[in-house]
């Protein structure tokens, strides 16, 4: 508005609009550094996580090799007992994978068939190829689910993703589910 002579003295004043998309510039820049920040401790997180539920289902194992189906020995480790079954090898890998449109666009309902009493949780990754073949694409990390379902996103629209899931039990993680694949809706 410089110069303009309809508005000889603009309020508020042009210095003070200026340091204020300055200071709105910085704002959105620490924003974004803050949420890469965050995105990269969260998959830290869930790694850290899958680690741990693996060394747990270690200790598991090994105390069961020790002391196999007596029961006043197994409770007594503190270790939460879920009977005989656990999710760790092919007989176990979670089955039936299915994605469906959320109810906001850009999401994706997953389900998939419920591993009773061999799971205490589900991991998920998703991933986009540009290639077409999954198998070749960088797979990232969801929250963990204790149930057989779940809502990922957002996804950028129109976008073909990939999205796989493997149980988690007293041996650790079960081998990953057949990638499904939807259109983003």
């Amino acid at each position: 508005m410089t110069g303009n002579a309809s508005y000889p003295l603009p309020v508020p004043p042009k210095v003070d609009v200026t340091a204020m998309i300055t200071l709105l510039n910085g704002k959105i820049t620490a924003h974004s550094t803050a949420k890469e920040n965050l995105d990269t401790a969260k998959t830290e997180l869930d790694d850290t996580v899958l680690l741990a539920q693996g060394i747990i289902g270690q200790r598991a194992t090994n105390c069961n090799s020790v002391t196999p189906g007596i029961t006043a020995a197994l409770q007594s480790t503190a270790l939460p007992l879920i009977g005989t079954a656990d999710a760790s090898g092919s007989d176990a890998a979670v089955q039936n994978v299915r994605l469906t449109a959320g109810d906001v666009v850009g999401n994706v309902d997953v389900a998939w068939d419920s591993l009773l009493r061999k799971a205490s949780g589900y991991q998920l990754q998703s991933c986009t190829s540009l290639t077409g073949d999954p198998n070749a694409a960088t797979w990232t990390n969801h929250d963990p689910v204790t149930r057989s379902s779940t809502t990922l996103g957002p996804f950028t629209s129109g976008t073909r993703i990939w999205i796989r899931v493997r149980a988690n039990g007293t041996n650790g993680p079960g081998d990953w589910s057949d990638p499904a694949t939807v259109i983003v809706p």
